[in-house]
Formats: C-alpha cells, sequence, structure tokens
C-alpha cells in the first residue's frame, strides 16, 4: 500500500470515530429534552382525561340532582345511602346518596343526639359527653341553656362563637385533632334543621351506632321525612385507574328545585362494598346512552 493510501484510511478512520463520537454527543444532549417532552406530553394527556372525568362526575351529579328534585321522576336506585357502582364503555361510575334527614344536625340537635354522633366517629365516652355540650356552648352560649352551666362546658380556644354553625367544617373548632373531615359529614349536617333522625335515612355509622346505644335518643327517632336535602358523591374512573370525584350538597332552591348549597368531601365508602347495577337504573336510559356514545366514538 502506498503511504498516499494509509494516510486516506487513516484520515477516513479518524473521521469516522469523529462522526460516531459526534452522534453520542448528541444522543446524549437531545435524549433527556425527548424523554421530557414525552412526560409532559403524558402528564398533558393525563390531564385532560381527568378534566374529562370530572365534567362527567359533576354533569352526573346535575343529572341525579334533578330526578331527586322532581316528584313525578323516578328518584336514583341508590337513594338508601349505600354505594351503588355501575359500568359504561371504558368506565366504572359510583353513586352515593346521603338524605340529611339521617344525618345529626349541629343547631338543632340536643346533648344526647351530639353525644351519639360523636360516639360514631370514635370518641370515648366521656370525651363525647363534653364535646357535647362544647358544641351547644359554641352554637348558641351555655347560658341559653340552663341544664348546662359554665363550669360543666369546657373551655374552647377563643371563647365560643355564639352563633350557628355554618358548616360541618367549624366542628374542627371543638373537637381534638386527628378526625377526618370526610368522617364528619358522613354524620353532622346543619341544613336539615331538625333535632330528630329518620332512621330509614341514617347514614351507615349512626345506624352502626344506634344499634349498640340502645333506648337513649329514642325520642329523637323518627320515620318522617323533613327538608330534602342530599349529599350527592359521585366518581368516575377509567380503565387506566384515573379517577374524578364530584360531591355536593345539595337543597331545595325558591322555585323548588334542588340547587348546589356547597361542596361536600366524598364519602369513605366509594368505591368499596359496592353493589353493581344497571347506569340506566342509576342515571336514565337517555343518558347513559349519550354518555356511552361519547366514550365509545
Amino acid at each position: 500500500m502506498l503511504p498516499t493510501d494509509r494516510y486516506r484510511a487513516s484520515n477516513a478512520g479518524f473521521a469516522l470515530v469523529a462522526v460516531v463520537g459526534f452522534l453520542l454527543v448528541a444522543s446524549a444532549i437531545v435524549a433527556p429534552f425527548a424523554l421530557a417532552a414525552k412526560t409532559r406530553l403524558m402528564i398533558a394527556s393525563n390531564n385532560l382525561e381527568r378534566e374529562r372525568l370530572s365534567l362527567i362526575a359533576t354533569g352526573l351529579v346535575n343529572v341525579v340532582a334533578s330526578k331527586l328534585g322532581d316528584e313525578k321522576g323516578s328518584a336514583p336506585v341508590a337513594i338508601d345511602n349505600l354505594p351503588k357502582m355501575c359500568r359504561l364503555a371504558d368506565l366504572a361510575i359510583e353513586l352515593q346518596v346521603q338524605s340529611h334527614d339521617g344525618l345529626i344536625d349541629l343547631n338543632a340537635a340536643d346533648v344526647a343526639l351530639l353525644d351519639l354522633g360523636l360516639k360514631a366517629i370514635g370518641l370515648p365516652a366521656t370525651e363525647a359527653s363534653e364535646t357535647a355540650r362544647s358544641i351547644i356552648a359554641f352554637r348558641t352560649g351555655s347560658r341559653a341553656f340552663s341544664e348546662i352551666s359554665d363550669s360543666q362546658a369546657p373551655p374552647l380556644v377563643g371563647g365560643p362563637k355564639h352563633a350557628p354553625f355554618e358548616s360541618v367544617s367549624e366542628l374542627h373548632d371543638v373537637l381534638p385533632a386527628g378526625i377526618a373531615t370526610s368522617q364528619l359529614y358522613e354524620i353532622f349536617t346543619v341544613y336539615s334543621r331538625s333535632g330528630t333522625i329518620s332512621r330509614p335515612s341514617a347514614s351507615r355509622p349512626i345506624r352502626d351506632e344506634l344499634r349498640s346505644s340502645g333506648n337513649a335518643v329514642a325520642n329523637a327517632i323518627t320515620d318522617k321525612a323533613g327538608i330534602p336535602v342530599y349529599t350527592i358523591a359521585i366518581s368516575v374512573k377509567n380503565a387506566p385507574g384515573l379517577m374524578a370525584n364530584a360531591n355536593y350538597i345539595v337543597g331545595p332552591a325558591f322555585d323548588g328545585r334542588l340547587q348546589f348549597l356547597a361542596p361536600s368531601p366524598p364519602p369513605s365508602a366509594l368505591f368499596s362494598e359496592t353493589s353493581q347495577v344497571a347506569c340506566e337504573q342509576l342515571f336514565g336510559a337517555s343518558v347513559a346512552s349519550t354518555l356511552s356514545e361519547w366514550r365509545n366514538g
């Protein structure tokens, strides 16, 4: 081989190594950007799907509220306060409806009924009794109740509110730390305006506590329905496992229809211990058909 040929071969080998090196450096630079772009695309896709699921859940809450407010309409099968699940296209949909007739009103219940509700969230008997008196002192001032002296009501940080509870969440001003908010909304309300609870509508924690309490609150139990206020909780989950919730308290407006009163935390029983039914039973045939076509289309 001539020296010129050896020189050319050497240059060609060097050029090949240089090109390979350049490609390796370029890929090392570009790869993280490509991975980041793919990750951002996946996050954006998941966020978009969650938005879709959230819109579905909120729309179905409106459907159920309309059914509950229509005296001529058929109420959802889940009015028994137990969670029901149905499957439609790629979705698992769960509905739970709780009538506030079956909850304890913080502004109307007496000490015995408040005591029962506090035991239902797990407070020991002595602590439940003291906290029940604190609730009454908080909402009205202890002097308004002759049976409760100032010395009996435990001191409250900042003093009693001396006004009705505006939300169940205000119970955290009275309760010991560590009580889950969702637990409170499954037992207490500020919307029934009644010192009694309806046994057929009682929530599961209250029913469990009633079974063990004997006749302690017998005079506060009724079978009558009161103001039509409901907590409607809906969760929608797709096949990959993304989920969205819509949870609202609805009650009567001036025209008699149900309107949104306040948001509510999701109940602890969602997607657990459910019975499966047809979506047509829960939301009606037309709604189920429209939703199915949209998801399959």
